[in-house]
């Protein structure tokens, strides 16, 4: 398991970028301001996928705006420290980033058999 305190903003920032025009689905997610300026004036951020073990995989989409695609579901989110990075999970729905796009939807989707230990 990835220990909170050891996330530094810079090593997330150099992980591999997934490729722009695939959909996959991540146990949890990270969201950390790229530090770049979108045309529309506002931050660009970069969604990073975990694995089960919170572990960093990719950067899974950097966008200016994310469109949350609930579907009666819920998330929660807790920020890590020292670093910032906002942490969003559930107990019982995985999230599925679509496209990189300058607007990026997120899809709760309902598991059955979940993995993640808080």
């Amino acid at each position: 398991m990835l220990n909170k305190q050891e996330i530094k903003i810079n090593q997330l920032k150099k992980l591999p970028f997934r490729e722009r025009n695939t959909k996959k689905v991540y146990n949890s997610l990270l969201v950390i301001n790229s530090g770049r300026k979108h045309s529309s004036g506002y931050g660009i951020m970069y969604i990073i996928g975990l694995d089960n073990n919170f572990k960093p995989l990719e950067i899974a989409a950097s966008c200016d705006d994310i469109d949350w695609q609930m579907n009666g579901g819920y998330f929660r989110n807790d920020m890590h420290y020292p670093s910032g990075a906002i942490h969003f999970w559930s107990h019982d729905y995985n999230f599925c980033v679509g496209i990189s796009l300058s607007t990026t939807s997120i899809i709760l989707q309902k598991t059955n058999s979940k993995k993640y230990i808080k």
